[in-house]
């Protein structure tokens, strides 16, 4: 009878053990679906802030543009406005001058009956030496109203840039809170699905993803490689340029806190919206988002060589894009979900990792840790 009841204890709290593991896996389900759902739309607020800031950077250049093209023209319609005064004085001495003379030959010709010939002569050299110098005044008149409208032109294409640049500020600011709130919200889902175990798990599933990405990319290479430089990047070893200025934060080989995986590039810490730069010629063959790199452009230097710059926070290159060493190809940010400003930067041949920090110039290592 004692066993009998003590089986049916155990067998309640077995089906009481059932009843939280359904809820515990039932909760897991739901928050894990939740933030399959967020990382979806971080992935679109991401990509929206990126083409919001490069627009916002495009807009702030032209407006540049068309202010110094408005002081250009407020200056040349100031020159043109003195020319005119000038003329103006000139004129009004001339016809003051062409008046008295004039009269004077007139009364010398009655009182002197001087030659009509000559006096003919001069009154028409007076003729068409004011019929020139209004036609002047006409030109120069006319100029000046185009400058004028040019003027208001400008001034109102110059207000419309303004208001535009102010609304894609305004943009900008939204995007961030929102993307400021989501990060809240996945970092709390994290927290309560992720233990040791399953942070492994998303940085493998982060890692395969990235891997089956270059092998594709490699494949694709072979069948449309690209054209190398004379100077090899072999060659090259050592004196390659920084794709920006940072603090290293992360070395090449390093662990990965709570995993046995190791870092297979660099961290640089820079500010957000700092200028990316290729670090050798080659072609675009991934632009856009990549589940745990963010924005991500990959470029393919040939002979097996490719570089990746992630984290971007906006994208200046498109798939296909031709670059060389030094052209501006992405910004530094965030994207991918982290909450440091930065590059992530990996140099890889035939798909294989390779340290940065071996590859790329010393000489300006004063910002590196």
């Amino acid at each position: 009878m004692v066993f009998s009841s003590t089986n049916a204890s155990t067998q309640e709290k077995i089906k009481t053990l059932d009843k939280k593991i359904n809820v515990v896996q039932n909760n897991l389900v739901r928050d894990t679906t939740q933030t399959h759902a967020l990382e979806t739309d971080l992935k679109t607020t991401e990509i929206a802030l990126g083409q919001l800031h490069q627009e916002l950077n495009e807009i702030s250049r032209v407006l540049q543009s068309q202010t110094t093209l408005l002081e250009g023209l407020n200056t040349k319609q100031k020159i043109l406005e003195d020319n005119l005064e000038q003329q103006n004085t000139l004129l009004a001495q001339q016809l003051v001058h062409h008046y008295i003379l004039g009269k004077q030959n007139d009364l010398k010709l009655i009182l002197n009956e001087e030659d009509p010939v000559l006096l003919g002569r001069n009154l028409q050299y007076y003729r068409y030496m004011n019929e020139a110098r209004q036609a002047l005044i006409v030109k120069v008149r006319k100029t000046a109203s185009q400058l004028k409208t040019n003027e208001t032109q400008l001034r109102q294409k110059t207000q419309e840039l303004t208001l535009l640049a102010q609304q894609k500020e305004k943009n900008i600011s939204q995007l961030n809170n929102h993307h400021r709130e989501r990060d809240k919200i996945l970092v709390a889902l994290k927290q309560d699905i992720q233990n040791n175990a399953q942070q492994l798990m998303a940085l493998n599933q982060d890692k395969k993803t990235l891997l089956a990405l270059i092998q594709h990319l490699n494949t694709q290479s072979k069948t449309q490689p690209v054209i190398q430089p004379p100077l090899s990047l072999t060659r090259l070893k050592g004196t390659l340029p920084w794709p920006t200025e940072g603090i290293l934060q992360q070395k090449y080989g390093t662990s990965i806190q709570e995993s046995q995986l190791t870092y297979t590039g660099v961290f640089l810490r820079a500010p957000q919206g700092q200028a990316i730069h290729t670090i050798y010629p080659g072609k675009v063959v991934f632009a856009g988002w990549l589940k745990g790199y963010g924005l991500l452009t990959i470029v393919d230097h040939g002979g097996g060589y490719m570089s990746l710059y992630a984290h971007s926070q906006s994208l200046y290159r498109q798939v296909g894009d031709l670059v060389k060493a030094g052209d501006l190809i992405a910004t530094v940010g965030k994207t991918g979900g982290f909450h440091e400003s930065g590059l992530y930067f990996e140099i890889r041949y035939k798909g294989m990792p390779l340290n940065p920090e071996l590859w790329c110039s010393r000489k300006d290592s004063s910002q590196l840790a």
